[in-house]
């Protein structure tokens, strides 16, 4: 993917207030991330409003544009810097859906702004193409990067297992937007958004982990999808109960798909859930 990374950084009051990275392995560190931003800062100041520039840094290439009260930057590959439509579009849409909180928002309200992952993701196909082979890639190999694994050998304790499980829910709900199935952290309904429009809800049983979970979802989707998710998704065709993926492996796996699927038309437009009935993101803490 040409994009690698989104920010959007409020500029009158100088905060970093959505990052998105679009590759599992491109990471960027704190000190590098505060060089980054504090160039793009400095720079947007001779530019004029609704203007666009580009820089290397480190060998990492970025793009951004100057909005009111916005800069919104990317980090794309060399030699394929994104159209100004691009940031256009994302800016539209950012202010839009956030409109309510933009003007007056706390930190308390950071979270809420993780949402707009999905519009990324949605928009990212009208302006960069989607090869036949990555189509024909769909159930027969990885579309997105695994994450680092453990190793499992035998079958870990009932302790070890409470803090793995845990653990997994963890990264779920740091990202996605979920509901605890009978007070259970390993039985979750999880939330996908792909547009503003269009939510799809899932329901995993990873109670059983390392051993491979359950998941179900809707019929609809079933038949639009055109396969069950053990043809379709490839972490979980593939499951290794002694290395296994982590559970929102899985899930950002199902994403990239229904984007992909979303984004040549083979998915319904009605929205399948109210959007008052999507809970928000809210993370777990750590634990020691």
């Amino acid at each position: 993917m040409s994009v690698q990374a989104v920010f959007i950084v409020d500029k009158v009051n100088n905060t970093l207030i959505f990052l998105e990275y679009l590759e599992e392995n491109i990471k960027i560190n704190q000190k590098e991330l505060s060089n980054v931003l504090g160039r793009i800062v400095n720079n947007s100041k001779e530019l004029e409003l609704n203007s666009f520039s580009n820089f290397e840094l480190n060998e990492k290439c970025y793009f951004f544009g100057v909005f009111n009260k916005l800069l919104l930057v990317v980090q794309h590959q060399k030699g394929k810097t994104p159209p100004d439509d691009f940031l256009n579009e994302l800016y539209n849409i950012f202010v839009n859906v956030f409109k309510n909180i933009l003007e007056n928002y706390t930190n308390n309200d950071l979270s809420k702004f993780r949402s707009f992952a999905k519009d990324v993701r949605d928009i990212l196909p009208k302006y960069f193409h989607h090869s036949n082979k990555q189509k024909n890639n769909i159930g027969n190999r990885p579309l997105i990067d695994p994450i680092k694994r453990d190793f499992y050998p035998e079958r870990p304790s009932v302790y070890k297992r409470d803090e793995i499980l845990y653990n997994e829910a963890k990264l779920i709900k740091q990202k996605y937007a979920t509901k605890f199935v009978d007070g259970f952290i390993f039985k979750l309904h999880i939330y996908i958004n792909i547009s503003p429009t269009q939510s799809y809800k899932i329901f995993i049983d990873f109670s059983d982990y390392p051993l491979k979970p359950t998941i179900f979802i809707d019929d609809v989707l079933i038949k639009e999808l055109g396969k069950n998710l053990d043809e379709i998704l490839y972490f979980y065709t593939k499951w290794d109960k002694k290395r296994p993926p982590h559970i929102i492996e899985l899930v950002n796996e199902l994403e990239t798909i229904l984007v992909q699927f979303n984004s040549e038309g083979r998915l319904s437009k009605v929205p399948l859930i109210p959007k008052n009935a999507i809970p928000e993101v809210k993370p777990l803490p750590n634990i020691e």
